[in-house]
């Protein structure tokens, strides 16, 4: 097992954000560990080095370009699990088999949150802290720095390692989803943090001061945006598929960077090496005439942009149903109509907003968070299998209903992860109950017995006989770890001390940076310590 050391005490820190004495439920910790260890070994026998698992068919799936995805997903999950020695052998393959040479087609986003966020956060929650994974890192991160060589600094979507062409799909005319551009700032800002070399940090904040720049009135963000006028090209509004972590890095930018800690704000390896004053937005400027510090302005200009979506969000998308359970429910917008629609994908926001909840608005976000968690229970309790959809629709603002044609089920994390927040801050019994009945319906429907668990076509038939034979590296990465953290004491993975990638992976809040510029590659203080 794993267990933290050192606190959080700092003059001026914000309230933490864990309820304290949260316990730990031994038997459904215990629960959880054999559902991953049952998908892990189910990979390792059949998949080994393969991207993911066909668990029916029983053979591996380089979906991922061969990059090991479940791999890199998966090595997290066994340090927060105490699980050493599958760790080491999963490290072991990474050293010796991990390159970023030949793959072409590299989605610049999937590649970021997965494989460059997995290193960093396995370098970081083992104590051992093994050099080689910052060096695999900075290989992948100065590979994915192609796709920011545009006229605007908003990057392409996609990369070829060996050709270095980067691009679009001509279905998206030309632009990026803005979602994957404004997704890379945790792992690029993190890995500045580790190695002390600014070019990662500086190459994604002109991302967010391109978005500032080009901010829509209303502070909801369109889905498409150019890499070469910065413009938006898109009037559909979501927080699903190509919108939904564009909110959440806005908040854990802010977080990751000392925020709710109180003291200096910022990531220290940058302190005197950020950018030249033109290129700081007129916000920055005149945050820093109000003498902050220019790390200080940059992440309270993020805090700011984050403020103003999420409460534009409450205005014009957080909609309650007229009948039945009157959920609350987060709708699209595509030009002006509304859309009584919610993907799966969405139930982060149950966690986003309970995470930013602060000063006159705490009480209203801390509202809708409760409400958006109790709906995305729901949309699992509308289905005879009790797992949810991919996208629920709301009959008109009446009440919830499955979407017909998205009936399947790929195992999502979004709602245990907001469950885990919820149950972390409240200490409410009802989501540890709601995780309970979410696993039980995961073995009960998902699991192949020779191992894994797979994705399912239609939930709403009771004894589903249809599957997608596949199994998401997500699901080891978040789904089985958000569950596992569900259940332990609320010291493992502190969110007063770590901040989580969009894919799960905990990335540790930054030192409180100097007064004056000091080098920052020593290693960091370690919260955790195995017991061997």
């Amino acid at each position: 097992m794993l267990d933290r050391t050192g606190g959080l005490a700092r003059p001026g820190a914000q309230r933490p954000f864990q309820k304290t004495g949260l316990r730990a439920d031994p038997v459904w910790e215990e629960k959880i560990r054999g559902m991953f260890l049952h998908a892990w070994k189910g990979y390792k026998a059949k998949a080994w080095g393969s991207d993911t698992l066909k668990p029916v068919s029983q053979r591996g799936d380089d979906n991922f370009l061969g990059m090991g995805a479940t791999i890199l997903d998966a090595m997290g999950t066994m340090l927060v699990m105490g699980e050493r020695a599958e760790f080491e052998e999963a490290k072991a393959w990474v050293l010796t088999h991990l390159s970023f040479e030949e793959q072409e087609n590299v989605s610049v986003f999937e590649t970021t949150i997965r494989i460059l966020g997995g290193l960093l956060s396995a370098w970081d929650l083992d104590g051992r802290r093994e050099p080689r994974f910052l060096d695999q890192a900075r290989a992948l991160a100065d590979k994915l720095l192609v796709a920011f060589d545009s006229p605007s600094g908003i990057p392409y979507g996609t990369v070829g390692f060996r050709s270095r062409r980067k691009f679009n799909p001509p279905w998206a005319g030309g632009g990026s989803s803005i979602a994957e551009v404004a997704t890379l700032q945790l792992e690029f800002e993190a890995l500045t943090a580790a190695t002390g070399e600014p070019k990662y940090a500086s190459a994604v904040r002109r991302v967010m001061r391109a978005m500032r720049n080009h901010e829509p009135e209303d502070s909801l963000w369109p889905m498409f945006i150019s890499p070469d006028s910065g413009a938006f090209s898109s009037s559909v509004i979501t927080l699903g598929a190509r919108g939904d972590s564009t909110y959440e890095y806005l908040l854990k930018q802010w977080v990751i960077a000392g925020g709710r800690r109180g003291g200096r704000v910022g990531n220290a390896a940058m302190v005197g090496k950020d950018v030249s004053a033109p290129e700081a937005t007129q916000e920055e400027r005149d945050l820093m005439a109000a003498g902050a510090s220019p790390e200080q302005a940059y992440f309270e200009m993020v805090r700011a942009m984050y403020d103003r979506s999420a409460a534009a969000v409450d205005k014009h998308l957080v909609q309650t149903c007229s009948e039945g359970e009157h959920l609350m429910y987060i709708a699209e917008r595509h030009g002006k109509s509304p859309m009584d629609k919610m993907d799966h994908l969405v139930c982060f926001a149950g966690g986003m907003f309970a995470l930013g909840a602060r000063g006159q608005r705490e009480e209203r976000d801390m509202e809708i968070a409760r409400g958006v968690s109790r709906t995305c229970r729901a949309m699992y309790e509308q289905t005879p299998t009790r797992l949810a959809p991919e996208i629920s629709r709301f009959n008109n603002g009446r009440d919830i209903v499955v979407d017909p044609g998205a009936k399947h089920c790929l195992l999502r994390p979004e709602a245990v992860e907001s469950w885990f927040y919820m149950w972390r801050a409240t200490g409410e019994g009802q989501y540890r109950q709601w995780g309970r009945e979410f696993a039980e319906a995961l073995d009960k429907h998902a699991r192949v017995e020779t191992g894994g668990y797979t994705s399912i076509d239609d939930t709403t038939v009771a004894a589903p006989g249809r599957n997608r034979d596949h199994m998401e590296s997500f699901f080891l990465a978040e789904t089985l770890k958000y569950l596992y953290l569900l259940f332990t004491d609320s010291s493992v993975v502190s969110l007063d001390e770590w901040v989580f990638n969009t894919e799960a992976h905990p990335v540790r809040l930054f030192e409180e940076p100097a007064a004056e510029p000091r080098t920052l590659a020593a290693p960091l203080p370690v919260p955790f310590v195995s017991e061997s």
